[in-house]
């Protein structure tokens, strides 16, 4: 048997949201572990906060370009990673229905691709714990893919 030590292997986790204010932070405390590689999801593998991610990872970064709108983008981007964290960015669209899908999306794809953890960046869902007085559509977005997660949570006990 291999020396546990000696035959560490480096895993990848994919930062969906990375060039982001909360993705960057993640990105960095992700390569404190020097058996970790990260890739990095962006739509501009060209941007200011995207080159500097990989220039941060001293070769331990490496980019995929796509949206969380494109199944084939986040199905290659998921290929080989065993982690995955995402904050999706409700303000591009500014439409809850559509960062709502997104999430779902990224949800799939991360089942097909058979990732082993997936840390979806939520917030508590406003009109639920306010009783619809103040709606606050990012919360509330992000509030409703984490319910589904829970949903499937429990189906998957059921089995």
């Amino acid at each position: 048997m291999p020396d546990m030590e000696t035959s560490k292997m480096t895993s990848t986790t994919l930062v969906i949201g990375a060039t982001g204010a909360m993705g960057r932070p993640v990105v960095r405390i992700l390569l404190s572990d020097p058996d970790r590689n990260v890739r990095i999801f962006t739509r501009d593998p060209t941007g200011r906060q995207a080159r500097a991610l990989v220039e941060a990872g001293q070769g331990r970064v490496e980019v995929a370009t796509g949206s969380v709108d494109d199944e084939a983008s986040l199905a290659a981007a998921m290929a080989g990673a065993a982690a995955v964290f995402c904050n999706t960015d409700f303000f591009s669209t500014a439409s809850p229905l559509r960062e709502y899908e997104q999430g779902l999306r990224v949800l799939r794809a991360a089942q097909a691709a058979g990732v082993d953890h997936l840390v979806w960046s939520s917030l508590d869902n406003a009109a639920v714990i306010t009783g619809g007085r103040v709606p606050v559509p990012h919360y509330d977005a992000k509030g409703a893919v984490e319910a589904w997660i829970g949903l499937m949570r429990s189906e998957e006990f059921m089995r």
